[in-house]
């Protein structure tokens, strides 16, 4: 059965992403705008201050749940960090985003009288985060663009990268990017940069990866590059960046 028991006045779109917020009112705003523009949701669940039912306790349900294939969290603070760390570690093959707040002593403060959430020190979140795999987005707009990005797309199990951008710019920044990251952009065997140089124009450079289409917009040459390079086992990603004009 659907229900809304939520500040909203409009019926949300069915989807694939729970929304799970420590804040009822400002997860409901967050919750508006994602609805108009289209995003699609399994849940919407408060859980104010956690006096009885707690994040974990939800994200544990979530889980189970076959329609929901992302988690979105908006976070004041925890109070069971191992019960969290322990839910949010059995879903490897669900993506977890968080908009964790109270990075500053102000924000600490406000939580704590919001939700009564002690925000603790943002280097031990950052750590928590990572030991679970979760993606945690620094802006609240970014939640559910981040969410919604992930939602159709299968798990990853390697960090290497194959890029395609139009512009040899993006290249440069995109290989920037994954330095930062730790992941790597592996150069393409002899074979493979033979196929794609005939699907390039001929004034393109050598398509060693990243691949820089100089200025070529057709999709269906991002088309074939993408499959070949998502058919090479040394590439577990594929970006594509065309340069909009």
């Amino acid at each position: 059965m659907n229900m809304n028991a939520t500040f909203t006045s409009f019926a949300p779109k069915s989807g694939h992403i729970a929304f799970v917020s420590q804040s009822g009112y400002f997860g409901g705003q967050l919750f508006s705008i994602a609805n108009m523009e289209g995003i699609g949701f399994s849940f919407f669940v408060n859980v104010g201050n956690q006096s009885d039912v707690k994040v974990h306790e939800v994200i544990e349900y979530l889980l189970q749940d076959e329609n929901t294939r992302v988690i979105a969290l908006y976070i004041e603070g925890i109070r069971d960090g191992k019960r969290f760390i322990e839910a949010c570690s059995k879903g490897s093959l669900k993506p977890i985003v968080v908009y964790k707040v109270g990075k500053s002593p102000t924000g600490a403060r406000v939580a704590l009288s919001h939700t009564a959430s002690l925000a603790g020190n943002d280097r031990i979140y950052d750590a928590v985060f990572e030991k679970i795999g979760a993606i945690r987005v620094l802006e609240s707009r970014h939640l559910f663009e981040c969410a919604y990005a992930l939602k159709g797309q299968p798990p990853v199990y390697g960090n290497r990268l194959g890029v395609i951008s139009s512009s040899g710019g993006l290249c440069v920044s995109l290989s920037d990017i994954a330095y930062d990251l730790g992941l790597e952009i592996p150069v393409l065997d002899e074979g493979t940069r033979a196929k794609i140089k005939g699907i390039l124009m001929p004034h393109a450079s050598e398509p060693l990866n990243p691949l820089d289409t100089a200025g070529d917009l057709r999709d269906q040459v991002y088309l074939n590059v993408a499959e070949i390079l998502l058919d090479k086992e040394y590439i577990d990603i594929v970006i594509v960046s065309p340069t909009l004009v």
